[in-house]
């Protein structure tokens, strides 16, 4: 009788506990830790969905997630085990896929993630057990059941964007607008409009990528996007509001080439005296199941490996995105009156984590609906 071994067990073929974290300070004692708005399997959730590259489609309606920890696994798995490009039977086209897209952990700092692929039988959880408690002490121990034939491909990825100077809790319900018109009143933060004339620091600190105004409507903002702190390092925090193209990776090139152009054309490069920026929170924990990945139909193709199919493809992603902190002391006011422009993204939007300088991202979010941002 032939055997057929799982490439892992428990927690993941691909991934097993990954994490991307957009935290803030936690030494901040008057922002307490919120209430997640989201907290489970991604089963449970109607608008969104997981992609596992940046080339897949998007469907229409959803907030589409990507991140390049499940990518980081899958090459662990394809140069240190197989030596081979990923073949998975009944699954060519994702497998393809995955096999060719350029992301990798040189998008990320050293200090920033941890992968790892092996046979358990040649200790590879206890080599993630033990890089896991020198790399990601706080996180918890990677916990495996698993037959010592099976293969195991893990990654955990970890980065934090800090606000320099942190932004305010907006006391006013935010209204998003998704792209099916419904309305959503959430949690935000940002420069109030209340702020105006005054928080200079504060300003100084966004810096604006590319600005389109409308055809029609005075003043009114067509596209814009945004890095909330543009001397954060080594990462970078981007927010979009741009047209979504049929991929995120499609939409983030078309972001890029447009900054790109308006690069040393702009009027200024950060927020004018009373331009008001306001950013829905969000703090969510997903884990979510690759599942056409899965199964005992998922053989491996690759010579050596015909008796390995997949199966568990698994990956979680925490994300948390406020305002940085207390709020700041009043700086002196000014009284020059242009006219406001408001960067508020009260519809739906493009998140991208990238380290600065670098060609790929490894976080992509495009926000097309409020059922993972926080409610009022």
């Amino acid at each position: 009788m032939t055997t057929r071994w799982r490439i892992a067990a428990i927690a993941g073929c691909v991934v097993l506990l990954t994490a991307v974290q957009v935290w803030r300070r936690h030494d901040r004692l008057s922002d307490p830790t919120p209430s997640k708005s989201y907290s489970g399997s991604s089963e449970g959730l109607e608008a969104t969905v997981f992609v596992p590259t940046l080339d897949t489609p998007m469907p229409p309606g959803k907030n589409v997630i990507w991140c390049s920890s499940f990518q980081i696994a899958w090459n662990k798995l394809r140069n240190d085990v197989i030596k081979a490009p990923v073949e998975v039977k009944g699954a060519e086209a994702i497998a393809k896929r995955l096999n060719n897209a350029p992301q990798s952990e040189n998008d990320l700092a050293p200090d920033s993630y941890f992968a790892a692929a092996g046979f358990v039988k040649d200790g590879i959880t206890d080599q993630i057990a033990k890089g896991m408690a020198k790399e990601f002490a706080a996180a918890p121990t990677p916990q495996f059941d698993a037959p010592p034939e099976a293969l195991v491909a893990y990654a955990y990825l970890a980065a934090n964007v800090d606000f320099t100077i942190p932004f305010f809790e907006n006391r006013k319900d935010l209204v998003f607008k998704d792209s099916n018109g419904k309305e959503t009143r959430v949690s935000s933060f940002g420069v109030r409009p209340e702020d105006d004339y005054a928080y200079f620091g504060l300003r100084k600190q966004v810096g604006l990528l590319f600005v389109r105004m409308a055809a029609e409507g005075f003043r009114k903002l067509e596209e814009f996007a945004v890095d909330p702190c543009n001397g954060s390092s080594p990462y970078q925090l981007v927010l979009a509001c741009v047209k979504p193209e049929g991929t995120l990776g499609e939409t983030v090139a078309a972001l890029d080439k447009k900054a790109a152009e308006a690069a040393g054309t702009r009027d200024r490069e950060t927020l004018g005296p009373n331009d008001v920026l306001l950013v829905p929170n969000a703090f969510w924990e997903i884990t979510h199941r690759f599942r056409e990945l899965e199964g005992k139909e998922r053989l491996l193709l690759n010579q050596g490996f015909e008796h390995y199919y997949v199966d568990t493809a698994l990956q979680t992603t925490r994300f948390r995105l406020d305002r940085s902190g207390a709020e700041l002391s009043s700086e002196a006011k000014m009284f020059l009156r242009p006219f406001p422009s408001y960067y508020v993204f009260n519809r739906p939007f493009l998140i991208i984590m990238r380290k600065r300088g670098a060609a790929q991202p490894f976080f992509v979010m495009w926000v097309d609906n409020a059922e993972l941002l926080e409610k009022r």
